[in-house]
Protein backbone atom coordinates (compact mmCIF):
# COMPACT_ATOMS: atom_id res chain seq x y z
CA UNK A 1 0.00 0.00 0.00
CA UNK A 2 3.10 2.77 0.87
CA UNK A 3 4.56 1.91 -2.29
CA UNK A 4 1.37 2.50 -4.44
CA UNK A 5 0.71 5.97 -2.75
CA UNK A 6 4.06 7.36 -3.22
CA UNK A 7 3.87 6.38 -6.80
CA UNK A 8 0.64 8.25 -6.99
CA UNK A 9 1.83 11.03 -5.25
CA UNK A 10 5.14 11.46 -7.12
CA UNK A 11 3.14 11.03 -10.21
CA UNK A 12 0.96 14.21 -8.98
CA UNK A 13 3.51 16.55 -8.30
CA UNK A 14 5.65 15.65 -11.57
CA UNK A 15 2.54 16.52 -14.03
CA UNK A 16 1.44 19.67 -11.80
CA UNK A 17 5.30 20.74 -12.09
CA UNK A 18 5.63 20.13 -15.93
CA UNK A 19 2.31 22.21 -16.69
CA UNK A 20 3.46 24.88 -14.04
CA UNK A 21 6.24 25.08 -16.09
CA UNK A 22 4.31 25.03 -19.27
CA UNK A 23 2.05 28.07 -18.10
CA UNK A 24 4.97 30.12 -16.64
CA UNK A 25 7.86 29.88 -19.33
CA UNK A 26 5.97 30.47 -22.53
CA UNK A 27 8.22 30.87 -25.46
CA UNK A 28 8.14 33.79 -28.04
CA UNK A 29 6.72 32.86 -31.49
CA UNK A 30 8.82 34.41 -34.80
CA UNK A 31 6.92 37.16 -36.25
CA UNK A 32 6.26 37.21 -40.71
CA UNK A 33 6.98 40.16 -41.90
CA UNK A 34 6.55 41.80 -45.23
CA UNK A 35 8.61 44.96 -45.81
CA UNK A 36 8.33 47.17 -49.05
CA UNK A 37 8.74 50.34 -50.70
CA UNK A 38 5.93 52.27 -52.55
CA UNK A 39 8.88 52.78 -55.48
CA UNK A 40 11.51 50.38 -56.25
CA UNK A 41 13.75 53.10 -57.34
CA UNK A 42 13.48 56.18 -55.40
CA UNK A 43 14.38 59.52 -56.36
CA UNK A 44 16.91 61.54 -53.94
CA UNK A 45 14.62 64.52 -52.08
CA UNK A 46 11.33 62.14 -52.82
CA UNK A 47 9.11 61.29 -50.20
CA UNK A 48 8.31 57.32 -50.35
CA UNK A 49 6.26 55.36 -48.11
CA UNK A 50 7.75 52.42 -46.43
CA UNK A 51 4.95 49.88 -45.35
CA UNK A 52 5.20 46.40 -43.39
CA UNK A 53 2.95 44.01 -42.25
CA UNK A 54 3.69 41.97 -39.44
CA UNK A 55 1.83 38.57 -38.85
CA UNK A 56 2.57 35.82 -36.04
CA UNK A 57 3.85 32.82 -37.55
CA UNK A 58 -0.11 31.69 -37.89
CA UNK A 59 -1.06 34.88 -39.95
CA UNK A 60 -2.70 36.88 -36.79
CA UNK A 61 -1.85 40.47 -37.51
CA UNK A 62 0.09 42.11 -34.72
CA UNK A 63 -0.86 45.32 -34.06
CA UNK A 64 0.76 46.45 -30.75
CA UNK A 65 4.53 45.98 -31.83
CA UNK A 66 7.22 48.32 -31.83
CA UNK A 67 8.38 49.26 -35.27
CA UNK A 68 11.83 51.57 -35.75
CA UNK A 69 13.06 51.72 -38.74
CA UNK A 70 16.89 53.46 -39.54
CA UNK A 71 17.75 54.73 -42.76
CA UNK A 72 21.46 54.98 -43.98
CA UNK A 73 23.97 55.10 -46.67
CA UNK A 74 26.01 51.63 -47.50
CA UNK A 75 29.22 53.52 -48.56
CA UNK A 76 29.49 56.50 -46.28
CA UNK A 77 28.05 57.35 -42.72
CA UNK A 78 24.72 59.90 -42.79
CA UNK A 79 23.35 61.63 -39.92
CA UNK A 80 21.13 58.32 -38.22
CA UNK A 81 17.26 58.88 -39.87
CA UNK A 82 15.01 57.20 -37.23
CA UNK A 83 11.53 57.02 -37.30
CA UNK A 84 9.15 54.82 -35.63
CA UNK A 85 6.28 53.21 -37.50
CA UNK A 86 3.15 54.40 -37.30
CA UNK A 87 0.04 51.52 -37.03
CA UNK A 88 -2.69 51.34 -39.71
CA UNK A 89 -4.45 48.48 -38.28
CA UNK A 90 -4.67 45.31 -39.39
CA UNK A 91 -0.78 44.40 -38.69
CA UNK A 92 0.03 47.34 -41.04
CA UNK A 93 2.59 49.85 -39.95
CA UNK A 94 4.06 52.87 -41.99
CA UNK A 95 6.41 55.33 -42.26
CA UNK A 96 7.50 58.06 -44.60
CA UNK A 97 11.17 58.78 -45.91
CA UNK A 98 13.41 60.71 -47.82
CA UNK A 99 16.61 59.74 -49.42
CA UNK A 100 19.42 62.45 -48.99
CA UNK A 101 21.01 62.06 -52.20
CA UNK A 102 21.81 59.32 -54.78
CA UNK A 103 23.33 56.27 -54.11
CA UNK A 104 23.00 52.57 -52.60
CA UNK A 105 21.00 52.89 -49.20
CA UNK A 106 19.91 50.08 -46.38
CA UNK A 107 16.70 50.48 -44.44
CA UNK A 108 17.00 48.28 -40.99
CA UNK A 109 13.84 47.62 -38.86
CA UNK A 110 13.44 46.58 -35.47
CA UNK A 111 10.56 44.98 -34.11
CA UNK A 112 9.33 44.32 -30.32
CA UNK A 113 5.94 42.96 -29.63
CA UNK A 114 4.57 40.91 -26.69
CA UNK A 115 5.16 37.22 -27.25
CA UNK A 116 7.21 37.52 -30.56
CA UNK A 117 11.14 37.34 -30.59
CA UNK A 118 12.56 40.17 -31.07
CA UNK A 119 13.89 40.78 -34.80
CA UNK A 120 15.55 42.90 -37.63
CA UNK A 121 14.36 43.16 -41.07
CA UNK A 122 16.93 45.08 -43.90
CA UNK A 123 16.00 46.69 -46.72
CA UNK A 124 19.04 47.41 -49.62
CA UNK A 125 17.91 49.75 -52.42
CA UNK A 126 19.38 52.43 -54.67
CA UNK A 127 18.20 56.05 -55.11
CA UNK A 128 18.73 57.63 -58.20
Amino acid sequence: MRVRFSFWLLFVLTCVSVLTFAFLFQRDVPALIQLSLDQQAPKAQQVVTLSLHLTDSEGIPIDNASVISHANMTTMHMQDDKRQLKSVGQGKYTAHLQFSMAGSWFVTVSIRAAGIVPTQQHLFLKAT
